[in-house]
Formats: structure tokens, sequence, C-alpha cells
């Protein structure tokens, strides 16, 4: 094999070229070119053009030809079906490729197919005429992978392997490429190796044999072996049926790649795909352009769009949201200020339905760069009827507690003005008195119904305004407005309606307790109500600064209704009464704060 540059060997005639030269699938300026080549040899060949591939092979049958000159990308004769057409003929007839445009892969395809030669296009006239000299000078059972030294070294360096096995898959020829994609660590263990097999393995590669002799051609095999050094790996090549001048099948030929990385990327990438497939909610990725490069197997379903109707579309029309355009800008501009996006989202189906969505975008970078975005939506359509009926049935419960509120409160507004009328009846001031003392707590029971909070979900009272409006409206009718004054302290707490109740009851006895005997004669001072609440319980204080009490009462045995009904009163809230005396009087009740709140 000689080298494409290297001269005739020193007393050694040059090697003459074809005589007769079949010319098949070249444009007229390639022709041009062969025609040239071979006339500056000094010998007068005779181009024989062949118009078809049925042409060539009646001049190939007949041995109407030397040599076969085709080029790479003729429509109907291109170089793969002129190789087929000759070596399934004969394999003593050298094929030379002309090439534009091609690669190192169809370099090394072509070659393990059976070409003598592959001159890649436009060259000197002189390189064509060599790669016809030399293909002329090969003998004719040459092997095919063996190419001249013009590819020698290419194929060797490339990651693709070219092999030639027996019929018993004993590898005869190789290039380095397959030694190091099989971990050997020289060609002489590579040559002449069978891999021992037997059973599943045994069989199958029976079948792929008797599918190359019965096709003449295995493309895109694949296989999974083990390597010397005992690596698992993934290999992909062509292979095509060698048969001899009798016809008889002798082995086969072709190339393979180690595809293990791309494979295992692939059943990576596979097995995440099935993952999103299956995962119960929506999972849409776009590119930067919001069209859709993925649409999982919940979009198809629950949006009634398959993937392949919607990928390469725009989102928001996949989703069937209103005003598309306008959901773009807002989702684009938060996912450029934060990255994030989330909200919801209206998506309308074919079938007419609306389905309510939560959905949360990212913004997806790779290496500083944008690629696009990702969404997750889920369904929420259900939950917001659900909501929207407890929503109505909230607002029902209002209106009938706020009707109820109402009813309460004008029939004790009746009672207490029933009392009024049973005042005036009488000339008895002790009768007078009880009457009002009874009006005065039915009206502190009526109040609280104006500070009921029906809205919180529960019948809550704000006892800060109640006990303020509670207390103002006992200042104004004790006659005694000007000689005291009331100030209240109030937290501003939350407190349900039995215990509201209770307080208001006491805070009406002790006030007007202390409105009525504690500034004789029209003296002034102040009258002090505080409600305070802790971790541990709730301190309601009333006091004055007045003449006080006597040091030897006893709430529980006193003639009048007020103070025992207080302490009954203090009892039902699990506290009980402390008075004390210090040039004035305070009583303090401490409770636990029973359901008690942060008033809003």
């Amino acid at each position: 094999m000689t080298r494409p540059d290297a001269g005739p060997a020193p007393g050694r005639p040059a090697p003459q070229g074809p005589t007769r030269i079949g010319v098949v699938g070249l444009t007229p300026r390639d022709r041009a070119v062969v025609a040239r080549a071979v006339a500056s040899g000094g010998a007068r060949p005779e181009l024989v053009d062949a118009a078809d591939l049925d042409a060539l092979r009646q001049l190939v049958t007949h041995r109407r030809i030397d040599v076969a000159v085709c080029g790479h990308r003729a429509p109907a004769t291109n170089a793969r079906l002129a190789l087929d057409a000759v070596r399934r003929i004969t394999t003593a007839i050298p094929v030379v490729v002309l090439a534009r445009g091609g690669d190192e892969d169809t370099a090394v395809a072509l070659m393990t197919a059976g070409a003598s030669d592959y001159v890649p296009m436009p060259c000197r006239d002189e390189e064509v005429q060599r790669a016809l000299v030399e293909a002329a000078s090969m003998p004719p059972h040459a092997p095919r992978t063996s190419p001249t030294a013009r590819f020698a070294h290419l194929l060797d360096q490339l990651d693709i392997g070219t092999f030639r096995i027996l019929p018993d898959h004993t590898i005869v020829e190789a290039n380095d490429a397959t030694r190091r994609i099989m971990r050997l660590p020289s060609m002489a263990a590579l040559l002449s190796r069978q891999v021992a097999i037997t059973g599943a393995e045994l069989e199958r590669r029976a079948q792929w044999t008797r599918r190359l002799e019965a096709d003449g051609v295995v493309r895109r095999w694949k296989t999974r072996v083990t390597c010397a050094d005992g690596t698992p790996i993934i290999l992909e090549g062509d292979a095509r049926a060698v048969h001899d001048e009798r016809g008889r099948f002798v082995g086969a030929e072709g190339h393979l790649r180690d595809v293990t990385d791309r494979e295992q990327a692939t059943e990576r990438l596979e097995f995440q795909a099935l993952l999103l497939a299956h995962v119960r909610h929506v999972v849409v990725a776009t590119g930067p352009d919001f069209k859709v490069s993925y649409w999982n197997r919940c979009a198809e379903e629950l949006l009634q769009r398959p993937a392949a109707a919607v990928v390469d579309g725009d989102v928001a029309r996949a989703l069937g949201v209103e005003d598309p355009d306008r959901i773009k800008r807002i989702v684009d501009a938060a996912l450029l200020a934060d990255g994030e996006w989330e909200g919801v989202l209206e998506a309308h189906r074919p079938d007419g339905h609306t389905v309510v969505l939560h959905a949360r975008g990212a913004r997806l970078e790779a290496g500083g760069k944008h690629v696009g975005y990702l969404g997750t939506m889920i369904d929420i359509t259900e939950h917001r009827r659900l909501e929207r009926e407890l929503e109505a049935a909230l607002a029902v419960r209002d209106r009938l507690l706020r009707d109820v509120h109402h009813r309460v409160r004008r029939n004790l507004q009746m009672v207490s003005r029933l009392l009024r009328l049973q005042q005036a009846r009488t000339d008895d001031t002790s009768l007078q008195a009880l009457f009002r003392d009874s009006e005065r707590r039915l009206r502190a029971i009526a109040l609280i119904h104006d500070w009921l909070s029906p809205a919180s979900g529960t019948s809550l009272v704000n006892v800060r305004d109640y006990l303020a409006h509670l207390v103002e409206g006992l200042h104004a009718t004790s006659g005694t407005l000007g000689s005291a004054s009331l100030t209240t302290a109030i937290d501003p707490v939350s407190l349900d309606l039995d215990t509201a109740v209770r307080l208001g009851l006491i805070v009406n006895e002790l006030v007007t307790n202390a409105l009525k005997h504690a500034f004789v004669g029209g003296r002034p001072g102040t009258v002090k109500v505080s409600l305070h609440g802790t971790a541990s319980g709730m301190t309601l204080t009333v006091e004055d600064d007045g003449a006080g009490l006597p040091p030897d009462v006893d709430i529980a045995s006193t003639a009048t209704l007020g103070l025992p009904l207080v302490r009954n009163l203090a009892a039902g809230l699990g506290a009980a009464v402390q008075i004390e005396h210090h040039g004035g009087t305070r009583v303090r009740i401490v409770f636990p704060p029973p359901c008690a709140r942060r008033a809003s």
C-alpha cells in the first residue's frame, strides 16, 4: 500500500492506470476532471458512460470496464446504490467515489461498504489520477476494509470502528478505533478474537447472521457487550454481507460506534420523562418565546389537548386562557423581575368547561443564558367550587345571625319600655328604683347585640367598644353628670357572647353602685373601668376614689341585689370577687380567658 505522495519505487515501472473507466452519476464538471486526469497520465483510456444502474450492471456483468467511478450525491445513481450494484456482481472491479460535501462518517461508511477509494472534491487532477491508478493495481480479492494509505491514518484516528468478520464472528480485519472501543491493549489481541457465547446470545447472533445473509445488510443494529476488562458497553453500527465471486456468504463488514454514554443519557431522559408523565400535576416547559416544548400526560388529560397539537405552539393559547397576550406580559414581567411567578389561571377546554389552575412558573437559566420557562399547575376547580359554596353559606348564616340579633335587641327594648311604663304607674320609690335597676340590666344585655361580630365565624363581641359604650350610657343616665367622671382602659380583645354578657352585667352593677354611693353630696371624683389580659388570665377592675364601702361589708349577705349578683356572675366565669379599700373602693375579678383572642 503506497502513500498518496509517494512516487514509483526505484527500478520498478510506474503502475499503469485502467484502460476502460465506467462513469455513472457524475456531474459534467467532475466527468471533465476524470477525463483530464486519465489524459495527463499519457494513456488514452476509454470513458464509458452509464446512464443508470441497469447500464452499470451490464458493463460490470460483461466486464466492459476495469474501474467504476461514481458520484456521491447523484439522485438515482448515488455511490451507495452504485456500490451495491457492483458488489452484488463482483469484487474484482474497483469502485472510486468522487464526493462533494461529504464528511468523515460518509467516507468510512462508503469505504466499509466496498469502495476502493474515496476522493473528496474539489481536488487536483493528479489526486484523481493517483486514485484510479491505485484502484486498478489493487488485487481482486483484497479486503475492502483495508483502505488505501490515503485513509488508513484517518480511519485509525476516528472514533468509528471498522471491521470484517467471518461467518462465526471471528474478527479478521479492523482499525485501531475498534481496538480502543473494545478496551484491548493491542491489535493482536483484537484480531482472531471471538467472544465465547452460549444460549440466548448465541441464538440472537444466529438470527443476526440469517438476516444478514437474507437481506445483504443490517442497518442501525445495536448490541450490549462486555469488554475484556469487564466494562459493559453498548455498540451501534451498520453491517453488510460479503460474498465471494460464486456468491457464497463468507462474512460481514461494517462499522460501529460506542454509544454507551448516549444510550445511558437517553435512558435517563426516558425515565425522567416517564416520571413527569405520571405526575398528577400539569407540567409544561417552553422556550424563551413561550413556545411549548414539553406537555405531560396530566396536561393532555386535564386540558383535553394532546401534546402533538400544542408543542411548538403558544403556551397561553394551549392553556386556553382568556386574553393570552395580557397573561404572557404579566407572567414574563414577574419572571424577569423575580425569576418566579405564582397565580391562578382559568383554562378553557375544547369541551367548553373551565378548569381553575393554581400555577407556579420559573425562569430557566443554563450557563448564564435564558433557555426557557417551566410551569407546574394544580387543578383547584373543585376547591374553588367548594370555597364559593362555603362563602355563600356563610353569607346566609351572617344574614340570619344579624336578623336574630336585631330581633333579640328589639324584644329586650320592648321589655325595657314595659318596665318604664310599670315604673310610671307606681308612686312607691323603692319599686321605682327596682324597675330602673332592671331596665339598666336589660339595656346592658340589649347593647351587646350591637357589638357582635358574625363575620368572624363565631358570635364574638368586641369587648373594648361594648364596655366603653356601656359605661358612657351609665354615666349619661346616672343623674350625677358633672360631679364624677368615668374612664376606661380596656384591651382590644373579643370574647364569646356568654362571657361578654357576664362582664357587662358586672360592670353595670359596680359602676352604678359607685355612682350612687361613692360621691355623697355631689362631690367630684373618678370611676375607672379596666380590663387587661395575660397568658394566664384576664383581670377586670372597677375602682373609684370616693367614700368607699364600710369595712365590714359582706357582699354575700348585703340586702341589695347588686353585690350578690356580681358574686354569682363572677362564679360563672370561674373567678372570685376581691374588694380593696384604699381611700376609695377597688373591686378586682381575675378569670381565665375563655376563647379570648386579639381583636383585629
